[in-house]
């Protein structure tokens, strides 16, 4: 197997229990030809069935006894026996710096693969580590340029040129564009603050009540796999919408993945209103390639997703419901906006052309005989 991909230990690979760093390589790996890759992920616990790509080779590590002590020490021996099993031409790390720090001694080329904002992920934190991993890696992949932007602050620049943006595919078959959307609202993501969620639900309260026919879902809990409010944010969430609209404001928690795909390709608009600056943006590019309109932040990696075919707004109540006001107010405004972004998903982050950039890169960077 010439590349071996290494996910975070704690991904699944089921389409019931993926994790977006899994999804996304799947989506990406839809667009190759071959089966030249051994994706390494978590436990059997998690889910490996073959349901998110069944053409795919998974492996999981054989985690060492005795069963105490650090769980990276245990992750680490049990990665680099499987690595020497596989002699990967090339070991590419994603998303976990500090896993990619541990491993880069190994004899294998090692690359790295960001998925999240750079500044706020364990192994990345640091100029200094940054500077390591960038010295130790054949190449630094960033899905957007804000990451880029954010990771390369401060490296000099023959690191910096190490550093190529590769916007996330998304598989558009899974979607369906076309589908009769309902006057519904979506919103999926983690219930946290950083997302918005808050505000969300404060601009709902100024619009539904204007227009009753429509109603609003939120599919996501602060942590995975959670089906049930449990923490103090959630229930405060809960507690501010208003009575008024209540019957209409549904919580749907914790949802397999092929249950939010459903989701997304029933509802008229997909609300992504950030506080954070998000690394990519994947809720957003989901809800495109479903045809929803989408509304989301003007911040991060957001707006490199939406490009000119949804609404960017500043994340506050006022602005959110206003465009919310202006879609919910005009079907074929809101149509228009949809189909607008079906057609960027299905052309920007297709996963073929996503691949071919990917496949290209590595081929520059190693001498591979065979094609990846």
């Amino acid at each position: 197997m010439p590349v071996a991909i290494v996910l975070p230990m704690g991904e699944g690979f089921s389409i019931k229990n993926a994790g977006a760093v899994a999804l996304t390589v799947a989506d990406q790996l839809q667009g190759a030809t071959g089966k030249s890759f051994q994706v390494i992920c978590g436990h059997d616990s998690l889910g490996l069935d073959s349901s998110l790509m069944p053409s795919l080779s998974l492996s999981i590590p054989k985690f060492f006894w005795p069963p105490f002590g650090p769980s990276r020490w245990r992750d680490d021996r049990g990665l680099q026996s499987l690595l020497k099993q596989i002699q990967p031409d090339l070991v590419e790390v994603h998303d976990k710096g500090n896993m990619f720090l541990r491993l880069s001694h190994l004899s294998y080329p090692m690359a790295f693969y960001l998925h999240g904002d750079p500044r706020s992920a364990s192994g990345t934190k640091t100029l200094k580590e940054r500077i390591k991993i960038a010295q130790r890696s054949v190449y630094v992949v960033a899905p957007s340029e804000f990451v880029r932007s954010v990771f390369c602050a401060g490296l000099p620049a023959e690191l910096s040129s190490k550093v190529h943006v590769i916007y996330n595919a998304i598989n558009v078959e899974r979607f369906n564009p076309l589908n009769i959307k309902k006057s519904e609202i979506i919103f999926v993501g983690r219930l946290i603050q950083a997302k918005g969620v808050l505000q969300l639900v404060e601009a709902l309260n100024l619009v539904l009540k204007t227009f009753p026919a429509w109603r609003a879902r939120f599919i996501g809990a602060q942590h995975f796999g959670q089906t049930k409010p449990k923490f103090p944010f959630e229930f405060e969430v809960l507690s501010k919408v208003d009575p008024d609209i209540a019957d209409r404001v549904h919580f749907d928690w914790f949802q397999p993945y092929d249950r939010v795909i459903s989701a997304f390709n029933q509802a008229a608009i997909s609300v992504t209103p950030s506080l954070c600056e998000e690394a990519f943006g994947r809720t957003a590019l989901e809800g495109m390639a479903a045809g929803c309109a989408v509304i989301a932040s003007n911040r991060g990696g957001l707006p490199e997703v939406i490009g000119d075919a949804g609404i960017l707004i500043e994340p506050a109540p006022d602005t959110i419901a206003q465009a919310l006001c202006q879609l919910m107010a005009s079907p074929d405004a809101c149509a228009k906006v949809g189909a607008h972004g079906s057609e960027r998903a299905r052309t920007i982050f297709e996963p073929t052309a996503i691949y071919k950039k990917i496949n290209q890169l590595r081929l520059d960077q190693l001498v591979i005989k065979h094609e990846i």
